[in-house]
């Protein structure tokens, strides 16, 4: 499946997930993604609910924004949640880790194959704070694999974030 049929499968399927335009915003933070391209963003929450009816409080954690975009004609996916003053690094797993399994969720919905979408997961802050290098050495499963966790500043472009060799971020099993 291409990156735009993709995209626009996930639309599609869950259409009150679906964020417009190119910069979303959260908890006084934003990522813009305008140097992207092919990029549609869903909010985690709504993809959630989407999802699995509408959860208990307790279990819908869930990060703030999805972002699948086109990566060197292959279809990439960010699990990104934004922090503005305080956050608890426990939390913050838990809120990318449930949002990973969503998103293999709803590639399974539409028939995607999580195999062909190259995955980070993306914390973004106003400021350094010691739990975020806590959240540094941890790290979030994706399709049977384990995936280090990037950081960023708000009002980030998400292109300055990811790595520069574009290459899947993945932690190498301890032995």
């Amino acid at each position: 499946m291409t990156h735009r049929e993709l995209a626009e499968a996930l639309s599609g399927a869950f259409p009150q997930a679906k964020h417009s335009g190119a910069v979303v915003k959260d908890s006084g933070c934003e990522l813009r993604c305008t140097e992207c391209e092919g990029v549609l963003i869903l909010r985690g929450e709504r993809l959630r609910a989407e999802l699995h009816g509408d959860p208990p409080p307790e279990s819908r954690r869930a990060a703030d924004a999805l972002v699948f975009h086109d990566l060197q004609s292959m279809a990439a996916l960010c699990v990104v949640e934004m922090k503005g003053r305080s956050l608890d690094a426990g939390n913050v797993l838990e809120q990318l880790s449930h949002s990973a399994v969503d998103a293999e969720k709803a590639l399974c919905r539409i028939g995607a194959s999580t195999a062909g979408v190259r995955f980070n997961t993306i914390v973004l802050s106003r400021a350094d704070m010691p739990e975020l290098q806590v959240l540094s050495r941890r790290s979030v499963r994706f399709a049977g694999r384990s995936y280090d966790i990037l950081l960023g500043k708000c009002g980030s472009e998400l292109t300055e974030i990811l790595p520069k060799d574009r290459k899947r971020r993945r932690r190498k099993r301890r032995r």
